[in-house]
């Protein structure tokens, strides 16, 4: 029987990838700390702006920036998949690439929302709608406490799958919230979200209490 979180779904461990780890070094203590608290597999998922980036050109900078880290790992660090977190935007179904943001040998996209609520609108869901149902993708809601609930069950109605990290997990505030989502199946994944700060992962076994009776799902992430 599963009692622990052995798979962390969406970090920032890629060395220059993105606003997460600086350097090698940063990133191997990072992936010590959390092989140490567990962690068998992490997903890289540095950030994607479709407004921003062009797809080839985020992935041979992120793929760089793995084989810069991959040099340096060794037995005391968790399997790397390689992934995306991506911002939803209207219309990026259509997006030339796309396809290629999934998580490694997944059809899982990771999406955020945009943090300025006024852009959650009909057209943005309609989006994730389509790219669940007509794509065939199957959708990850990144750090889901970090929005309006509205939003964040909107989202799950259409099929979305919740992402909790684990500080958000363990606070108090966030309770009643994760207690409801967890009930009605949407949570599929736990992150760390992490940075640069190591010291997240010492949340690790207080989430997996808060989040036992999906343990299996979470360590497991579906694609169906």
């Amino acid at each position: 029987m599963m009692d622990t979180i052995t798979f962390d779904f969406h970090s920032h461990i890629l060395p220059g990838a993105d606003h997460g780890a600086s350097d090698t070094a940063e990133a191997m203590t990072i992936l010590h700390t959390a092989f140490e608290a567990g962690i068998e597999t992490m997903a890289a998922t540095p950030h994607f702006y479709p407004h921003r980036h062009r797809v080839d050109d985020f992935l041979k900078r992120r793929n760089a920036a793995y084989d810069r880290l991959r040099e340096h790992l060794d037995e005391k660090t968790p399997k790397i998949l390689l992934g995306v977190e991506v911002l939803i935007c209207p219309g990026i179904d259509n997006m030339e690439g796309i396809e290629k943001l999934t998580l490694e040998g997944t059809n899982i996209l990771l999406l955020e929302l945009p943090f300025v609520v006024s852009e959650h609108t009909d057209e943005l869901f309609e989006t994730v709608e389509r790219l669940i149902y007509d794509n065939g993708y199957t959708v990850f809601m990144a750090h889901a406490n970090r929005y309006p609930t509205a939003s964040v069950e909107r989202m799950a109605s259409l099929g979305a799958k919740l992402q909790l990290n684990l500080e958000d997990i363990c606070s108090f505030g966030e309770r009643s919230r994760v207690k409801h989502w967890l009930e009605n199946g949407w949570v599929s994944a736990v992150g760390s979200d992490v940075h640069h700060d190591e010291k997240i992962f010492k949340k690790l076994k207080k989430s997996a209490r808060i989040v036992s009776s999906s343990l299996e799902k979470i360590n497991r992430p579906s694609e169906s």
